[in-house]
This record gives C-alpha cells, structure tokens and sequence, in this order.
C-alpha cells in the first residue's frame, strides 16, 4: 500500500494533524497513530518511509532544527539516491521559511507555502492518485465535446456545472477536464444547504482556513458575514477561494438543495458569487449537481452532462480496476457478463472487483446479486426523493415502450415536453441524439421496473383515447414507432373498432407480440382473444394455439377441440400442455406421467422440469423434486426463477434451510424482491422465527408487485402470533385487492378465515 510520510515537529501537529485526517490513515503515516510504542523508533522510520509513495516535509523553524526530522531527512535523501522513493513534496507552513532554507537536496523538489490542512491534503493526494487516473475509462466522446464547445463558445466561464446522478463518476470526469484541459487539480468539496447558502459556505470555508478559532469567535464572524450586503458577502468567499488558485486547485461546490430554487434556476446569490468568480483572475470552480440547471445558456457557468458508462465502457474498467488493485485478470467475456449489472454505474465496479476478489468470477457471474442490491438500493432512494406525482405515468410509458420521440410522448402524457425536461435534468430519462428519443437512464432501469411494472387494460385503453383524435379520427398515418405503440394498446385493450383502419398495417408479427405480452402479464382473458384472433389470420400457427389452449386452460374452458387439433399438428406440444391441463386441474398423477413422457422423448423446456417438480412436491415426493429441479436448474446455469423458487419451497418443506437458503441467494439475482422476501418469510415461519417471518411477509406485500399468496401468508403468521386483529385486517384488505379475481372461492383464502373464526371462537362462520 502506497502512502505519505508526514514529517513534522511536533510544535506543528495540529496542523499536520488535520492533513492526516483529510487523508485519512489507509493514504498517509503519521507518527502518533501509525508508530508502536516500545519498538525501535529509527526502524519504524525507516520502513515507513522507504513504502512511501511521497515524502512530505512540513517546513517550518522548528521542524528544520528538530532532531528527528533531520534524521527523517537523512533516511529521504537516501531513499530517494536509491530510487527507493519516487516523490518529495515540501509543505511551507512558515511564512519566514523559503526555499534558501532548506537542505540543498531539498531545494529542487516540489516546494508550496500552503496556508491550509486542506489545500495541503489536496496537493498530496493529487500525487497519490496517479495508479487510480489511469483508470479513467469511457469518457472519450465527452471529453471531446467539452473541449469542443467550451473553446468554440464565446463564455470564457470559469464556473464548471456538471451533472449527473450521483455516483455515475461526475467528480472523476471534473478531475480529468481540468488536469488535461487547464492544468489544474480538483481540491476541496463544500456542499450547499438551505436557504442561507453562502453563509452556510463561509462557515465551511472559515473552519478549514482559521484553524485554533474559538466558538465565540467563529459565531461572531458568522453573524458579522450575515449582516452584510450581497456583494460583500460575495467578496468575503472570494477571499477564501482565491487561496485554492494560488496553488492551481479548484475547490469543489456539491449542491444538496442550496443552488437552485423550486424552478430549477440557479439562485441570485449563487449567480452572483458566479459573476465575481469570473472577474477573478485564475480562479476556477467547480459545481456538481444532479439535475441539469435551467437557464443552462447563462453566460456566467458552462453547463456539461455526466451519462452513464457504455456498457463496453463498464467492462473495461472492471477489468483494469480487478488487474491494478487486485492482480486478477479476468477475460474479455467474463468481463462484458458482469459489466452488464454494472449497468453504466462506476461505483458498482469496486463491488464487483471486491466480490471477484474474494468469491472468484464465476461465482460472481452466477450470483452477482451484491452489484443487483446495490444499484437498485442506491437509486430507489433517489427515486423516492426526486420524482413528483405527476411524473410517474410518463416513466411509465416509456419504461415499457422503450425509446419514443418527443412527438409521440407529447400524444400520450400532456405536458409531457415539460415534464422530460426535468426528468433529464435529473439523469433519469437521457435523450439519444441520433435517434432523437427518450428512454430511461441505464443504471435507474431495475428501481423503475420494479416499482411500475406494466402496463394494465386502463393504461392500453387511456393511450388509445389519447391517439384516437389524430389517427383513428382521421387520415393522418402514424409514423412507425407510433404505429407500433398504437398497435400495441389496440390489441391489448380490445377496442376492436380501432383495428379496422388499421388492419392493412397490422402483421401476424404485431398480434404474436401482443398476445405474449398480455400472457406474461397474466392477463388471460386478452390473450385468449389475440391469439384466437392470430389463429384465424393463421391457424396452423402451433406456438399460438398452444398459448390460445393455455389461456384458455387458465380461465377453465372447454379445450378437447382444441387439442385434437394440436394433436395432430404436434404430439410433443399436445402431450405438454395436457400435463399443463391436468396440473391445472390438480390430476398431478396424470400430469407426471405426460410431463415425463415429453422429458423422456422430446426435448425438454424449462418449465417442463418446473411443472414436473411442481407434480411431484403435490404428491409429496420431495426427494424426486429436488432431483427434477436440479437437472434442470443445470441446465438453466441456475437463472430460471421458478424452478428456483420452488426448489428453495421444496427445501423447506424437508427442513433442509441451509439448501433453501443456498437456493433463495440465486433466486435474489433473478426475481423480483417481493417474491423473494415472500419465500424468505416462509423459511423463517417453518424455522419457528415468526417475528423474522413476519417482517419480510410486510415487506412484500408493500411491493409494487405484491400478489395475494403474499397477503395470505401474512394473514396466516398473524394468526400464528395470536394478533388476530391484523390478520383480519390482511384477509380484509386480501379480499378488496383480489375480489376480481374471485378470491372468495380460493381454497387457501376461505382456510384461512375458517381459522381465523376459530381462533375467535365464531364457530358458526367458521362452518
């Protein structure tokens, strides 16, 4: 490990002491915390610095006179002949110190006076960071256009805006713009709060140049500063800043809801702080937001965007990050499959690296499901606290429909060229220039799916409303995107009239892509009647006869026609689907023996295994089910979730928790969390850990995409915990969810409230 040694006497600790804590222990060496009593005191000096990275001296009378830092001089200069130590950085502390002062070998060496701990920690650690600069990847075409447009444009700022979500690598990307761009290094951060934001600047600036300040004496300048008027207020931080373009640095302001206003704009103090800054000569400052500021053509500020990493990109810097920190080389195809859960974001690379560091590439390939926790915990609080109401239907659209022009979305959601603007700005929908479309920012992906979902026959229904005046009102063609939108929400919400005008236009391809998606959606009904409707304009088509079948299987209607007909098209498909329809009807006798038939002689899909598994744990045969989903999570490499899923239930029911919850960390990187935390709730209650059980049932019944096994599992720990009260609370709110869907006839819902009247001694409605 590469760090600083910090020579000092110690009648200047205080201030070297607060270098170290800038730097902080794992990149400098100091001798009160690093030195061990009772061991001999030059050998520790030694060893420490000859592992340096860089020699720091901070030069002052005392320190040039003190004993052991001549001693510590010796050993530098010594090092330093051998090319033991590559740098040496001498820290003015003294302002009756120059450079004829110091030791002759010293006198060519980088030499700064530095009037504080923080302007001294920057300039050590733009020394120690040259291992992790070169891994500054994927920037390319930004650094291009940033040069491109800053030097074409006629602003001249020297107030830098960038944004982008935190953590997508917008300090990494300043850092790289002003080293290459103005020779400069990034240096302090300050963050911007509250309404009061210079003062709330000047109180961080007071603090880190004013070192030894009582209280009373920095609350007395704090309530002279507020007194004053705008432009005074203004020059008192100029004051302060300047001292960071004496030493070619740029501090650093992060807003955390100090900069803008409720418009979005930047506010008048922080415009005006802007205005001085670029009066002054030499001085840069960087601004780090994570929505684009409007007013963006303001001559004061130069404006760059910070998008998330290519996936390529991603990659790569995976790769780089695993060879220099942890001497691990992982191939080119190892790299791109766990890049793609990277997903653009930079942080999620040191989880990765660490994860492949300390559990190998291949299990991180199976089970990357730190670096899935990780993306989407980040962003969801993001979500949380940035999207407004309003926002989320056009989230919506285009999380399902994939990228869509500004004209189509403007026909979908009102005021949606309003509404993009800030969801830009905020790095959540980014804009492909040469398409000219929106879709959503990569690394937000998980959170938006998980918390929106799909589409529902309302949603279908109100696009269709919304189109209907331009396009089925009238002549005008739609363009190919917005047929195929319009298309879609036709077939999806059943408005037959709409078909007509564009039956000419509508493929076989278009419906098949309809109908899949309303099955997947569990939407039977609409599947039935897209793939009936498929199979008049094709009716030897056998996947959609087997999906027409299945639908119909799944709203209990008559079939036999049906699969005579698929009999004689294909006996493998006619023999699946009668184990589908048997399953279905509880015969899992008869169900194994088809499924069987087809494994035995066919090739085999996924969901033969989970159905077959599914026949045998109905039958009680644990053991030949976990044999059955074995094979076929195998040959799924272990990502189909429903196998997974039932192999964890299976394993819990033989009381094997240490398999179910081997099972449970695959299903986490497949499925979604409710599912997930529904089947964690359940291994909890069979292992007597009701509280547990409990906790994660809550937590999955709040889930966007929460499904009423959920809800009757929670009913059923409440009922065990003897709170009868909140399992009739959940069996109540059970019924109003799910009262569509005739949960008062489910067996598992009408058992459940027999119990909860027996347990309320009502025995007359229990029967």
């Amino acid at each position: 490990m590469k760090r600083a040694f910090l020579s000092h006497n110690g009648a200047d600790k205080p201030f070297v002491l607060d270098v170290y804590k800038e730097l902080g222990h794992v990149n400098a060496v100091i001798d009160s915390h690093q030195f061990i009593e009772g061991v001999d005191l030059r050998n520790q000096i030694n060893t420490y610095i000859l592992n340096s990275e860089v020699f720091v001296l901070f030069a002052s009378k005392e320190s040039l006179s003190a004993p052991w830092v001549t001693y510590e001089l010796n050993i530098a200069e010594m090092a330093v002949l051998n090319r033991d130590i590559a740098n040496i950085l001498v820290i003015l502390i003294d302002k009756d110190i120059t450079h004829a002062n110091l030791p002759k070998w010293l006198q060519n060496s980088l030499i700064r006076y530095v009037e504080t701990p923080k302007i001294a920690a920057s300039l050590i650690r733009s020394i120690l960071e040259t291992k992790v600069e070169s891994l500054f990847l994927g920037r390319g075409e930004d650094q291009e256009k940033f040069a491109r447009h800053y030097f074409s444009s006629d602003r001249n700022s020297r107030n830098l805006v960038f944004f982008g979500l935190d953590g997508i690598g917008r300090r990494s990307f300043a850092k790289y713009i002003v080293k290459q761009n103005f020779n400069l290094l990034l240096s302090s951060e300050y963050q911007i709060e509250g309404s009061k934001s210079l003062i709330s600047l000047y109180r961080d600036l007071l603090l880190d140049s004013m070192t030894g300040l009582s209280i009373s004496k920095i609350d007395e300048n704090i309530r002279c500063f507020s007194e004053l008027e705008l432009a005074e207020q203004v020059s008192e931080i100029l004051n302060y800043l300047n001292n960071f373009a004496k030493h070619n640095q740029v501090p650093i302001l992060v807003d955390k809801g100090g900069m803008l206003n409720s418009e979005g704009e930047f506010k008048t103090e922080i415009l005006e702080l802007m205005n001085q800054i670029n009066k002054t000569d030499n001085l840069f400052v960087m601004f780090l937001l994570t929505r684009n500021p409007r007013g963006y053509n303001n001559n004061l500020y130069f404006v760059s965007f910070v998008p998330p990493l290519s996936l390529e990109s991603s990659a790569q810097l995976l790769k780089q990050y695993c060879n220099v920190f942890h001497s691990i080389n992982i191939s080119k195809e190892d790299s791109n499959t766990v890049g793609d859960y990277i997903a653009g974001y930079p942080p999620a690379v040191r989880i990765a690296s660490n994860d492949i560091h300390l559990y190998g590439i291949d299990m991180v390939k199976e089970s990357p499901v730190n670096l899935i926790h990780y993306n989407k915990g980040v962003f969801d609080e993001y979500i949380n606290n940035n999207i407004k109401k309003e926002e989320e239907y056009l989230l919506k659209i285009i999380n399902n429909f994939g990228s869509l022009s500004l004209k189509i979305l403007m026909n979908l959601v009102p005021d949606s060229n309003k509404l993009i603007n800030r969801l830009i700005d905020l790095s959540i929908v980014t804009l492909n220039v040469d398409s000219q479309s929106y879709s959503i920012s990569t690394p937000v992906v998980n959170a938006l799916n998980q918390r929106y979902g799909v589409l529902n026959k309302n949603d279908y229904k109100s696009i269709v409303g919304r189109l209907k005046n331009e396009y089925l009102n009238s002549d005008n063609v739609p363009d190919i995107k917005t047929l195929d939108v319009l298309i879609v929400c036709l077939l999806r919400s059943d408005v037959n009239n709409g078909l007509d005008k564009f039956k000419k236009l509508i493929l076989p391809s278009d419906i098949y892509k309809s109908a899949m998606s309303a099955y997947k959606s569990k939407d039977w009904l609409t599947a039935k009647n897209l793939f009936e409707k498929l199979l008049k304009l094709d009716k030897d088509n056998i996947s959609a006869l087997e999906y027409y079948i299945r639908s119909k299987i799944r709203l209990k209607e008559n079939t036999d026609a049906d699969l005579r007909k698929m009999h004689d098209l294909s006996i493998e498909k006619y023999l699946s689907i009668c184990g589908f329809k048997y399953l279905k009807a509880g015969k899992f006798t008869l169900a194994a023996e088809k499924y069987e038939n087809v494994k035995k002689n066919y090739y085999a899909s996924p969901y033969i295994y989970r159905d077959l598994g599914e026949c045998y744990y109905q039958l009680g045969e644990l053991d030949k089910v976990r044999e059955i989903l074995n094979e076929g999570l195998v040959k799924t490499n272990f990502k189909n979730k429903f196998m997974l899923d039932l192999a964890a239930k299976n394993a819990i029911r033989q009381n094997n928790f240490d398999d179910a919850r081997s099972y449970l960390g695959q299903l986490e990187q497949v499925d979604t969390q409710g599912s997930v935390l529904h089947r964690k709730s359940s291994l909890y209650s069979k292992e007597g850990n009701l509280i547990e059980a409990r906790k994660c049932a809550e937590q999955a019944v709040s889930q966007e995409n929460s499904r009423r096994e959920f809800y009757l599992l929670l009913a059923n720990i409440h009922i065990s915990l003897g709170d009868l009260v909140s399992a009739k609370k959940t069996l109540d709110e059970t019924y109003e969810k799910y009262r569509q869907l005739n949960i008062g006839s489910d067996n598992g819902f009408l058992n459940l409230m027999c119990l909860y009247y027996i347990r309320t001694k009502n025995m007359t409605k229990s029967r």
